[in-house]
């Protein structure tokens, strides 16, 4: 707790049980440390208060920041080629995004999931969409499970080796709803279990809108990449939701509810529309 977020000025830190609700209302039965491209706090961006830019957090571990931040420049570089394979799916040039990946508030979160048998219904984490492109994972034990086009629940095991790979909201709004948002959640786990998403955005600054046609029924949305992160993170977590609530910090005006993309709201079950 030395490191809790909460004592950050842009969502860098220790995430304590109980911290996270989404759209259900539930508390996730997990903890977390959260942190992202580690700018210096003279960066400008930073010191005009964005949220999600700027430092780091670190607790007193000089290889634990030198190992973690080997594992983010890594991970960071395959969601760069994916991103590439994205654009070509999409029929643009391969390198199409390249220009707003210059340092994207993509946060890298190491999550452990405790294992307790006196638990009864409790998730480890409640169902959602991740809000950026897509979100490249590696876990150590079962437990994740993604909504399928029937509005099913099926389990989604790691696999030896290999990243299983969410796509967002940010990707399902510039594919014009081609690639839907993965609904997914983290059911009560059997056995103790680690996970390490990094979840990959674009630039804070950028515009996130079709970029090919819109599928039939759906509405041309358009968002600014940060703001949504922001948004929705500040409608998640205990401690942002409560300097919302002093007038400490604000939703920006055209922010949209939890659950909107995805799955889930296709098939009735998200959250509200654009707010503002």
């Amino acid at each position: 707790m030395k490191v809790y977020i909460g004592n950050s000025t842009n969502h860098r830190g220790y995430v304590p049980q109980g911290e996270e609700v989404f759209s259900a209302g539930s508390k996730d039965l997990k903890e977390a440390y959260d942190l992202s491209r580690d700018l210096p706090a003279t960066d400008p961006e930073y010191l005009a208060g964005n949220l999600l830019l700027g430092p780091n957090q670190w607790p007193d571990d000089a290889t634990f920041k030198q190992v973690v931040n080997q594992y983010y420049d890594a991970a960071f570089q395959i969601g760069c080629r994916l991103m590439g394979a994205f654009a070509l799916a999409l029929g643009l040039e391969e390198n199409a995004f390249e220009s707003s990946l210059t340092r994207p508030p993509s946060q890298l979160r190491l999550i452990h999931y405790p294992f307790d048998p006196d638990a009864h219904d409790v998730a480890g984490i409640g169902a959602h969409t991740d809000y950026e492109c897509f979100t490249l994972l590696r876990s150590t034990a079962p437990g994740l499970e993604v909504m399928n086009q029937k509005g099913e629940w099926v389990d989604a095991p790691p696999v030896e080796n290999a990243f299983v790979v969410n796509t967002g909201d940010m990707l399902e709004l510039l594919s014009g709803g081609s690639f839907v948002a993965t609904s997914h959640r983290v059911r009560k786990v059997a056995e103790e279990r680690y996970s390490f998403p990094l979840f990959f955005s674009l630039d804070y600054h950028v515009r996130v809108q079709p970029v090919v046609p819109v599928a039939d029924g759906l509405p041309a949305q358009s968002l600014i990449a940060g703001e949504h992160l922001a948004a929705q993170t500040m409608q998640t977590f205990t401690y942002l939701k409560q300097r919302v609530a002093e007038g400490r910090i604000s939703l920006p005006e055209s922010h949209v509810g939890l659950s909107v993309f995805g799955q889930e709201a296709r098939h009735g079950r998200g959250g509200s529309a654009v707010q503002g």
